[in-house]
């Protein structure tokens, strides 16, 4: 059923201690909301929907009526500098393989970049996982990107141990500590959130 692996998600974090009515969200691939935004938008104080194609605002507007919704490149509004600092629940919803007018983005590698601009002090950065990609012998170039990403010759299965690993050490090489971490899955074939709660 939709919407239940982030209802997962949110009843986690208040074992955490994570006040989420005091939190400001950002969807950084939003569509139309109507999976997992709407699912935690009315237990945060605020929503951000940013959304790159225009036919979803609609529907956003119409599943997230209390949110600013924003029409544009997630990627370049992520470096304007009126949302340095702004968010502490950031949640990356990346498409898997190859994207952008270019194919110049790649799940959530580009999009975990701009986590320490976006991010307060302290806050929840979720995204996408892909252990054991679906049809991976169809798309080499996408092969490729992931191979060069977790800097090993074969991804098409990735176990937690080595993620968790991988992505603590990502974290930390952009400056920021880990407290916590986990994978929640959304599927039973390859996808699942991965969960982290990191502070600078």
């Amino acid at each position: 059923m939709r919407g239940q692996a982030m209802k997962r998600v949110c009843e986690k974090l208040g074992r955490y201690g994570y006040n989420m009515s005091d939190m400001d969200a950002l969807e950084f691939f939003a569509r139309e909301g109507d999976w997992q935004t709407k699912e935690y938008a009315g237990k945060v104080k605020t929503v951000e929907a940013w959304e790159v194609n225009p036919n979803f605002e609609n529907g956003l507007k119409k599943n997230l009526p209390d949110a600013v919704i924003r029409i544009g490149n997630s990627f370049e509004m992520a470096r304007d500098d009126m949302n340095k600092g702004k968010f502490d629940f950031i949640i990356i919803d990346n498409p898997q393989c190859l994207y952008g007018p270019n194919n110049e983005y790649c799940e959530h590698f580009e999009a975990l970049e701009l986590v320490p601009f976006l991010l307060k002090e302290r806050g929840i950065v979720m995204f996408n996982i892909n252990g054991n990609p679906f049809d991976y012998d169809k798309h080499p170039e996408w092969q490729k990107c992931r191979n060069e990403f977790y800097n090993l010759t074969d991804t098409s299965l990735l176990t937690k141990d080595f993620l968790l690993s991988f992505y603590k050490n990502f974290f930390e090489k952009m400056g920021l500590k880990i407290e916590f971490a986990w994978f929640e899955p959304r599927n039973e074939q390859y996808l699942a959130y991965s969960i982290y709660g990191v502070y600078k």
